[in-house]
């Protein structure tokens, strides 16, 4: 069994400062949880793709929370994740 209970830990990747980020990340980093943004920012590019498509994926939908999230774990298995 894992334990899932984890102590939180600084960063090992240093947030950018939110003037640092580019126009569009800028936005998704009003709109969202901002630490991540931040961090996201040092591979602007995909993160300008990644985060909205995660949103998206978020929402409320066809398929409950649940499954989604036993699709997710399912797909992590299938690819070899370990975390």
């Amino acid at each position: 069994m894992v334990n899932v209970a984890r102590e939180v830990k600084t960063p090992r990747i240093r947030p950018l400062e939110e003037s640092q980020l580019t126009p569009a990340l800028r936005e998704i980093h009003k709109a969202d949880d901002p630490l991540p943004t931040l961090v996201y920012g040092h591979a602007s590019k995909l993160a300008e793709t990644w985060v909205p498509f995660a949103r998206e994926i978020s929402a409320p939908g066809l398929l409950g929370a649940k499954l989604k999230e036993a699709i997710r774990m399912r797909s992590a298995q299938i690819n070899g994740c370990r975390r």
